[in-house]
């Protein structure tokens, strides 16, 4: 089934770099599950960094960024990451196998089609994201 992001990860897509909305796009027409741009997903501002930073600290919730957006940079604040949200038969799924074949699959994008290295936050060791891709 080939898909195409919706309105409202366009408008999530505004400020983010060029390339990645490029892979985004190129990924999102034959990807293995559906996904979408999340919430705050796309570029972020300094105070769109501090509350996500305030999650799990200041704010109910649990941790979900190490960046404070001003001591620490997210490369959300440059443009330079996306993060996602993924589908499974029509519903919302954190499920890492779902993540895995769609991470798979927008790292082979990026560098068959861009010669691009994307860089996908589920590969990480201390702090694993999964919705989380960069530049």
């Amino acid at each position: 089934m080939a898909y195409t992001l919706n309105n409202r990860s366009l408008v999530r897509l505004k400020g983010v770099n060029p390339s990645l909305i490029a892979i985004a796009t190129t990924a999102k027409i034959d990807t293995p599950y559906n996904f979408e741009i999340a919430d705050m997903g796309g570029f972020r501002t300094v105070a769109d960094q501090k509350y996500l930073y305030a999650s799990g600290r200041t704010r109910p919730g649990k941790i979900v960024t190490r960046a404070d957006g001003v001591k620490k940079l997210s490369n959300h604040q440059s443009g330079n990451a996306i993060d996602i949200v993924c589908y499974d038969n029509g519903k919302i799924t954190w499920d890492e196998k779902v993540f895995k074949e769609v991470a798979k699959h927008l790292k082979e994008v990026a560098s068959k089609y861009y010669g691009i290295e994307l860089k996908w936050g589920g590969d990480w060791i201390t702090f694993r994201e999964s919705p989380h891709f960069e530049l």
